[in-house]
């Protein structure tokens, strides 16, 4: 499930639960409850997706004037849908 890799992105990024070996544990155990009525095969991949989501984050660069950037309000559906 979606919300169990973001569960171990947001914990592995702002260590509120430690380090990665202190809370992937907790999360896999969880997950084992979860899903055991599943049966052992997605049990595991949903174990599996937990790891998987860690070793997938991406470190984000920006420009430091972005810091200070104005937000432009824009109707999204303008673009679909001109006057």
């Amino acid at each position: 499930r979606i919300n169990m890799c973001m569960q171990s992105a947001f914990f592995k990024l702002s260590k509120l639960l430690g380090e990665e070996e202190e809370f992937m544990p907790i999360l896999k155990d969880v997950c084992a409850q979860q899903y055991e009525k599943f049966g052992p095969m997605v049990v595991s991949g949903n174990q599996r997706c937990l790891t998987e989501a860690i070793s997938a984050l991406k470190l984000v660069s920006y420009p430091d004037a972005w810091i200070d950037a104005e937000l432009e309000e824009r109707d999204p559906l303008s673009e679909l849908h001109p006057d």
